[in-house]
């Protein structure tokens, strides 16, 4: 067993341990309606990568691509959203990113034993299908975090990327203790910041 020994490692070990409060009520599934579009919240979901100076961008020509819809692109920070599909799972799949590119420098945030507990079967076959060692983790912990209640996907982002200046983007009435899911502890992981790794399909 490690032993902890910077305050990076307790903020990490709080994190971890938050995820698996967070992920366990999943049970692996999530229902559809659950994660249905809202298209009202479009504006303020890209308001909230926008901030963290992501770019959204709607439509490329790379949205011409057969079962395409979304992409990260690392090197100008844009998330891609095609005009096909849910949008809105598309915007924070692709936005989680481009959150493990700027704010977790490609470190993944959920250790793998974490993630299992919150992907679908699909998605394990998915994954283990299309995507090597190296990416597994990074494209499971972004379909994990699309997965997840708006409320917990805003706190587990202040967690990686840090709060923004100003009042929490998480609503206090309707927050992830509501649903019965902890909220990972306070504080980013260490290391925040850059543009080394992540990214999409």
């Amino acid at each position: 067993m490690r032993t902890l020994r910077t305050v990076g490692d307790c903020r990490q070990a709080r994190l971890l341990l938050g995820a698996v409060a967070l992920l366990a009520p999943l049970g692996g599934l999530m229902a559809p309606s659950a994660r249905a579009a809202d298209p009202g919240d479009w504006p303020a979901l890209v308001a909230m990568f926008e901030q963290r100076g992501l770019k959204v961008v709607v439509d490329a020509p790379r949205c011409q691509e057969r079962d395409l819809f979304g992409f990260y692109e690392r090197s100008q920070r844009r998330i891609i959203v095609c005009p096909r599909g849910n949008r809105r799972e598309t915007l924070l799949h692709e936005g989680w990113h481009g959150v493990q590119a700027v704010c977790l420098r490609g470190r993944p945030l959920l250790p793998k034993e974490v993630l299992d507990r919150g992907l679908t079967a699909r998605d394990r076959r998915d994954l283990d299908r299309l995507y090597g060692p190296t990416a597994w983790n990074r494209e499971a912990e972004a379909r994990v975090m699309a997965s997840l209640p708006l409320s917990a996907y805003r706190t587990w982002l202040e967690a990686a990327c840090g709060p923004l200046d100003g009042p929490s983007t998480t609503p206090p009435a309707a927050g992830p203790q509501s649903l019965g899911i902890s909220q990972p502890a306070a504080g980013p992981p260490s290391g925040r910041g850059g543009s080394a790794a992540g990214g999409g399909p």
